[in-house]
């Protein structure tokens, strides 16, 4: 079973009708085809290939029925020969949530992961963990087989059960209990219906995921067993790509979230003081290039925090200059850019971030300039992240650079016992970044979502001290992405996250009431358990 942070359940087991078949005492192939093939709806490459291929006592599984496919079966008995049937259990939703890419799917288990699981007691016909938790988390689900040993004649028929003496029961897989909030996960997944982009909400106090949401995504419980080829192609071949987790896999440029780099290493390093001040007039000349800001009329002039609430372009593109790609770079892999976040999820992207080194190799050495930092502070270029490296950013800023792992098992449950199993969760500091430092970041945050002028005030929440930083990544396949990233309380954070939608334009447009509304049910669902305890 896989259960949410409070008790409610996400995945179980129902029993199922399976029809399998003893090679040994089938003796007519064809005549067994063509049964199938004239009273049954079935995949008939996979059972052909099933019934040529297979040999020896052991039952193999040919295909899932329902009741009435397995009254025809049984009413035809004595005409099919070593064709039995089993009650085994299939993977269901009761929840309201679908988490696709958190939860995974199973199917049966495939000829590449048979020759890689030999030594690990995996038969044909097995049901293994494909993605997600059920892939992550495969030897703690599954449990152990247990065996029965027959006495047969020479025949192969059973003449007795050999009893206790020699039978091994068999154990039952542990429950997984998750920090997933299916309330926070339905919200968010019904926002972004519709859309393409992915949300991830993190607690910041733990690293537990709250909420963790690819869109498009898939109906987890019409991934079966019985699923037939074509259905099965046209979910791999679907140009929404479904199947692909954008919350850990996906990279995307970050837009202007990426300017509080910039910040950080500008005021840790004392190149500037929050009071430094830039004239914007709405672009920036660099060489015989003219590098434009979002507001083509220009921010006039601002320091630190004013650049930060109005995300201005041309302030960012002077401090790059003043910072250099050295010390930029430096700051980006301290904050996890460029590297995987250990969640315990099976697949993640590690991202990219533009170093010297990355240039030398693209450009050739001394064949390119400081222009390029001009795309790069504004979250363009070759800079490349996940949204779950966005979420761990805000989670980073909210702790004043202390973050866990991202992780979305709290304990496995060995339910006959009733002993937990937590697993080690690595707790990281960023190093050598002073306490003023984050407070100025923060409270340019702080204005973002609560300024006048500020370019996320659509992500405020009523009574809530909600920080932020938008952005707008150019996309060159069509409209810009829309980001944003956040953390509230302001000064005792409890969430942290990053929304994404593509190709959703502004982010402070389309990502930012995302964000609001993620924030508004979180707090509600906090309320309410404070009411309940």
């Amino acid at each position: 079973m896989i259960y949410d942070r409070n008790g409610v359940l996400l995945v179980d087991n129902q029993p199922s009708y399976f029809i399998s078949f003893i090679p040994y005492e089938v003796k007519d192939k064809e005549f067994l085809l063509d049964f199938f093939n004239n009273v049954l709806n079935f995949n008939k490459n996979y059972v052909v290939k099933k019934i040529h291929n297979s040999r020896g006592y052991k039952p193999v599984r040919l295909m899932q029925v329902d009741f009435l496919g397995l009254s025809i079966v049984e009413e035809n008995k004595l005409d099919l020969p070593g064709v039995i049937y089993q009650i085994e259990p299939i993977r269901h939703y009761p929840s309201n949530v679908r988490a696709s890419h958190l939860l995974g799917y199973t199917k049966e288990i495939d000829e590449r992961e048979l020759s890689l699981l030999k030594n690990e007691n995996y038969v044909s016909g097995d049901v293994i963990g494909k993605q997600g938790l059920e892939k992550e988390y495969e030897k703690s689900l599954r449990g152990e087989k247990g065996y029965e040993y027959f006495e047969v004649d020479v025949q192969g028929k059973v003449i007795r059960n050999l009893g206790k003496d020699w039978n091994i029961p068999p154990k039952q897989g542990k429950d997984l209990h998750l920090s997933i909030d299916s309330r926070l996960q339905k919200v968010s997944e019904d926002l972004m219906e519709g859309k393409r982009g992915a949300v991830v909400a993190l607690d910041p106090r733990n690293g537990e995921v709250l909420a963790l949401v690819s869109k498009p995504d898939y109906d987890p419980g019409k991934i079966t067993i019985h699923l037939s080829e074509k259905e099965w192609k046209s979910m791999v071949e679907n140009p929404d790509h479904p199947l692909f987790n954008r919350a850990t896999k996906s990279l995307y440029p970050p837009g202007s979230t990426i300017k509080l780099i910039a910040a950080f290493a500008a005021l840790n390093e004392n190149i500037i003081t929050p009071e430094w001040s830039v004239e914007c007039n709405g672009s920036f000349k660099f060489g015989i290039r003219r590098f434009n800001c979002w507001k083509p009329e220009g921010h006039g002039k601002l320091d630190l925090l004013n650049a930060i609430e109005q995300s201005c372009n041309v302030y960012f593109y002077k401090l790059s200059l003043e910072i250099g790609i050295d010390i930029w770079s430096d700051y980006a892999s301290r904050f996890g850019f460029g590297k995987k976040t250990g969640i315990d999820l099976p697949e993640e992207s590690a991202g990219l971030i533009p170093t010297r080194e990355l240039y030398d190799k693209k450009y050739g050495k001394n064949r390119w300039t400081d222009g390029n930092m001009l795309n790069v502070v504004i979250g363009q270029g070759e800079m490349q992240s996940t949204p779950l490296q966005m979420a761990v950013f805000a989670m980073i800023i909210a702790n004043n650079g202390k973050y866990y792992q991202p992780h979305i098992v709290r304990y496995i449950e060995d339910r006959n016992t009733g002993k937990r199993i937590q697993p080690r969760i690595k707790f990281k500091t960023v190093d050598g970044i002073r306490e003023d430092v984050y407070k100025i970041i923060k409270e340019g945050m702080y204005r973002v979502v609560n300024g006048v002028h500020g370019t996320g005030r659509l992500a405020a929440v009523r009574e809530v001290k909600i920080a932020g930083k938008t952005g707008t990544a150019q996309n060159p396949h069509g409209n810009d992405h829309a980001w944003f990233i956040g953390f509230a309380p302001l000064n005792n954070p409890g969430i942290a996250i990053s929304v994404i939608v593509e190709n959703g334009g502004a982010g402070g447009g389309a990502a930012a009431p995302l964000a609001g509304k993620i924030f508004k049910e979180y707090f509600r669902n906090v309320y309410f358990a404070k009411l309940k305890n």
